[in-house]
């Protein structure tokens, strides 16, 4: 019920795919919404851990490079690399 009203308040519109973005513009449903932080993850990319930091969120994304430690402040809508973990 709740994806049908959703749907409909889109005015019809299909969810966005992976290609065209990972967030969604949430201001028809929540007007005094802040931005929304949107990254794209890498081909084969995957979060596998989300921390609170305080008042922020670390993300840990593993790809076929490696692991990448980021920094989300929910405040800012900004993701920030902390570090690159790759193998030799």
């Amino acid at each position: 019920m709740v994806l049908t009203i959703a749907y409909r308040a889109a005015g019809g519109k299909r969810a966005m795919t992976s290609e065209q973005g990972a967030a969604a513009d949430m201001t028809p449903f929540y007007p005094a919404a802040a931005p929304v932080a949107q990254a794209k993850l890498p081909p084969g990319g995957r979060v596998i851990s989300a921390t609170p930091w305080g008042e922020r969120l670390i993300l840990v994304v593993e790809d076929f490079g490696g692991t990448s430690v980021l920094v989300l402040d929910p405040k800012t809508a900004k993701i920030e690399p902390l570090a690159r973990l790759t193998s030799p």
